[in-house]
């Protein structure tokens, strides 16, 4: 079991999912006198959040509240299971993806639709929790996560409209979620070659929006990402700027292809090439270190068909 990785400021970076595997997923804990989770990935991340708190040190019950940046399983599914164990913490969450933590139903079959046959062995299972202990986060709710430290939550449309991204005056860092896109660690650490791709996975994909997202994590002027694909990375303004310049090729060219094709596979295509093309011109040709590029381009694609979808209806009842 991995050991969790101080950060500095009482942020401990969780590797929940492999660094090198195809999906990689990092959760945060940040200890202090009181004792928060950032991000808690699917259900079967649960041990390694319950381990890694003993490894430092502390039990469940000093858990004051598990934070998510939004509902997508990959972030937010073993909300249910921790907060059985967890037992003093509230669960803070967008206002839109409060009742999906509440009543997770319809979130699943959303997934299952996505994931198909791979559902179960990725998420499962997804328990609600007590209403009681969900709190909304509307956009600039703080939270003081110790005496003199707050968490300021800021509306994050683009990747998704329950997405909020969280600042933290304390480190300059952004817990970014999905927001500010995936940033492929194993490529850096091998190559020291930085790459972040725009998150577009279906269905609510919305490219102004996340451009203006980007824009406004920008003006808080951040030191470093807290990313959960993956991991804590800077400088922050070049990695806000390079996604910003990928949105364009996502609402552009692979949106014109998927409006003549009507294929998602050749818009997945499109997108890889594109970014091996690129690595290419950093120096870059062994890609084992992006090695979950097909699949991540693979759901962006998707996320790009539902945005054409989406813009046509716009247009065919305007």
């Amino acid at each position: 079991m991995n050991k969790p990785i101080s950060l500095g400021h009482g942020v401990h970076l969780i590797e929940l999912s492999e660094r090198k595997g195809r999906h990689p997923i990092s959760g945060y804990l940040i200890t202090g006198e009181k004792n928060w989770i950032v991000e808690t990935g699917p259900s079967s991340c649960t041990e390694k959040i319950l381990d890694s708190i003993q490894q430092l040190g502390l039990v469940p019950e000093d858990i004051e509240g598990i934070i998510v940046t939004h509902v997508h399983l990959d972030h937010s599914g073993a909300v249910g299971l921790l907060a059985q164990s967890c037992t003093n913490a509230k669960i803070y969450v967008h206002p839109r993806g409060a009742k999906h933590i509440i009543n997770p139903a319809q979130l699943e079959q959303g997934a299952r639709a996505v994931y198909g046959e791979s559902f179960d062995r990725l998420f499962a299972p997804v328990l609600p929790v007590d209403q009681g202990r969900v709190i909304s986060t509307p956009d600039r709710f703080e939270l003081e996560i110790s005496p003199g430290r707050n968490l300021v939550f800021f509306d994050a449309p683009g990747h998704c409209l329950h997405h909020s991204y969280i600042w933290d005056d304390e480190s300059k860092g952004i817990f970014s979620g999905d927001a500010a896109g995936m940033f492929y660690a194993e490529l850096d650490a091998v190559h020291g070659v930085q790459l972040v791709l725009p998150a577009t996975t279906p269905v609510q994909f919305d490219p102004a929006a996340m451009k203006r997202t980007i824009e406004g994590m920008k003006g808080l002027n951040p030191g470093k990402l807290y990313f959960t694909h993956f991991g804590a990375q800077e400088p922050a303004g070049l990695l806000l700027d390079q996604v910003s310049g990928w949105i364009d090729l996502y609402a552009v060219e692979a949106a014109a292809l998927y409006r003549s094709t009507r294929e998602v596979e050749p818009v997945a295509a499109f997108l890889v090439q594109s970014v091996i093309q690129w690595l290419a011109t950093q120096g870059v040709t062994d890609q084992s270190t992006v090695a979950g590029l097909e699949f991540d381009c693979q759901l962006n694609a998707q996320g790009v068909a539902a945005y054409v979808a989406y813009q046509e209806k716009k247009s065919a009842s305007a």
